[in-house]
């Protein structure tokens, strides 16, 4: 047998002999794409051309399954093909159409370039607005809502011929952790867990390919995290009847690599695919897979992964997407005939696994087009002295970033790229605007909203 169908490893660098070496050693049959991995799509799409025929033509192997990150919002790894703004602004226009169109869309972008299996939808409930992995990676709080959008986007993403993630099982919304940084402990009774499964269940019985355990420990139920639990596994399996492939948390992340060794990890896994994005641990962890006894389901479920079928593409894009996202909280619409200074504040990440960031130059393009009279700045070089200032940022919780000497006697908005966590740390007679999210056309909209041109 292959052992390698039951591990998802990422690989090191660009170079593709390095990366060919490193392939004749391991023999993975799934194979997560980061960014370092790639600058652009052309890029990437070179990339898995080159290892589909070193498998197929030197290794003597079918093709690997190639997955990815790719939720939208603060959380992709493409930056440049059509991506979601995010899970929350799905939740906020709360609309089950559009987020099935959502997941056709990306599905058919990932496709395009190779890309068969998408760790993709977050179906954790934002059940606190200081929870660092989730924010606007969830739909939202409301179990409800969350089960109908993230089973329409499932739907969508699996139309596309590409494998969904249902993730993290059985809810990661219940800790204010960082498990890529600790191991969180979700205390809760077994009755407000089940209502964190609600949209698993949803997933499972829509036909959701795979899930993805997480690193939290429930102490309620066992005392060791998800990813290595055989009660929680004994639930997904018997008590929920799910099929598909259930894969772990990247076993890198601190909540696991701190407490448990690479052999205590592969040999308490109940997971069918065991997640290593580090491809020295990958390697190490191979040596004991090995001498696992590997249930043969496993192997079955495995090879079933990627969906039969799929649809073409839609002709709509994201864009009306991003344009129904944009909402004004409060505030008068500034004037594009007076002169406006616009300031970028620093990114500030709430979690390892946030990779957006704002596309200055592309904001900057499209925004000269309809507006003249702006000024562009970095927060920490602002000079300006417009009568108009709009703010863009994010988390500003995080770290207190004095907004009044920016504000201060002149026309502001204040542009939030994630949840509206930000609100209260906004002066008063400041308006406030969200996009949830950092892509540049969300951005771009979002400016437009504060001079009342949408």
């Amino acid at each position: 047998m292959n052992y390698g169908y039951f591990i998802e490893t990422g690989i090191p660098g660009d170079d593709i002999e390095n990366i060919k070496k490193f392939l004749s050693k391991l023999r993975p049959m799934h194979i997560i794409l980061m960014r370092g991995n790639f600058s652009n799509k052309r890029e990437l799409a070179s990339l898995i051309s080159k290892i589909n025929k070193f498998y197929i033509n030197d290794l003597k192997l079918n093709r690997p399954v190639f997955s990815i990150d790719q939720e939208g919002g603060n959380v992709i790894r493409i930056s440049d093909i059509d991506y979601l703004p995010s899970n929350y602004c799905l939740g906020f226009i709360n609309r089950a159409d559009i987020s099935r169109m959502a997941g056709l869309i990306t599905g058919s972008e990932l496709r395009s370039i190779g890309i068969l299996w998408n760790h993709a939808p977050v179906l954790d409930l934002l059940e606190s607005p200081k929870n660092p992995v989730i924010l606007e990676r969830s739909f939202g709080k409301n179990s409800k809502k969350v089960s109908k959008l993230g089973k329409s986007y499932i739907n969508g993403l699996q139309s596309a011929g590409v494998a969904a993630t249902a993730k993290h099982f059985p809810g990661h919304g219940g800790v204010i952790e960082d498990s890529h940084l600790t191991m969180p402990v979700d205390n809760r009774n077994i009755n407000e867990i089940k209502t964190s499964m609600m949209p698993f269940v949803s997933a499972i019985n829509s036909g959701v390919k795979s899930i993805m355990l997480s690193h939290v420990l429930y102490s309620s139920i066992d005392d060791v995290p998800a990813s290595l639990s055989k009660r929680i596994n004994d639930i997904l399996r018997r008590d929920l009847n799910f099929t598909g492939v259930s894969v772990t948390d990247s076993i890198d992340m601190k909540a696991l690599s701190s407490n448990f060794s690479i052999r205590e990890i592969a040999m308490r896994s109940n997971a069918d695919i065991i997640e290593s994005v580090d491809p020295e641990t990958s390697i190490e962890l191979m040596d004991f897979i090995k001498f696992k006894d590997i249930n043969r389901d496993s192997y079955k479920r495995i090879i079933n992964l990627v969906p039969d079928h799929y649809i073409k593409m839609p002709d709509k894009g994201m864009s009306f997407i991003s344009y129904m996202c944009v909402k004004k909280f409060r505030g008068k619409y500034l004037s594009k005939d007076i002169e406006t200074d616009i300031i970028f504040m620093p990114n500030i990440s709430r979690t390892l696994v946030e990779t957006g960031r704002i596309d200055y130059k592309n904001v900057i393009s499209m925004l000269k087009k309809r507006i003249k009279r702006i000024n562009i700045f970095d927060y920490e070089n602002y000079n300006g002295s417009a009568r108009q200032v709009i703010i863009i940022g994010r988390n500003l919780h995080i770290k207190n970033y004095e907004l009044k000497d920016l504000t201060f006697k002149k026309r502001s908005f204040y542009i939030s790229t994630g949840i509206n966590c930000d609100i209260n740390n906004v002066p008063g007679g400041t308006g406030y605007i969200s996009c949830f999210s950092t892509k540049p056309e969300s951005v771009y909209l979002a400016i437009l909203r504060a001079f009342g041109l949408i």
